[in-house]
């Protein structure tokens, strides 16, 4: 009896150490931003090109293309802040941001593209 309570007792601190293992390798580390680039009279552009780039170290960047609805999606590493280059031929270069980056984030971003002066 008192040998089948303590092989209960190790059986249950491995449930518990494997479930814990289990939770953290399938907790969240990336946050998706998803967002909508229209033009000032408020059509939807496809095409663009959205950059996503981390305000602590420049040199990591993410892109994405807006599809035919001039919606973008972009995964990206929680833990740090980004600004968004948003860039369109015919159209002045927008750099929004300062967003910070939480794990399981949802964000929707909206970019206006105003014309490029002829």
């Amino acid at each position: 009896m008192k040998i089948e309570r303590k092989r209960l007792r190790y059986m249950g601190s491995l449930l518990a150490l494997l479930l814990s293992i289990s939770f953290q390798s399938f907790s969240q580390t990336n946050a998706t931003i998803t967002g909508t680039v229209r033009d000032n009279d408020g059509a939807v552009l496809s095409n663009v090109t959205v950059v996503a780039i981390n305000e602590a170290d420049t040199s990591v960047q993410k892109s994405a293309i807006t599809n035919d609805l001039g919606v973008f999606q972009l995964e990206l590493n929680t833990g740090a802040r980004y600004r968004f280059r948003v860039s369109y031929v015919g159209f002045q270069t927008q750099v929004i941001g300062n967003y910070a980056v939480t794990a399981g984030q949802n964000r929707a971003v909206a970019v206006t593209m105003v014309p490029s002066a002829t």
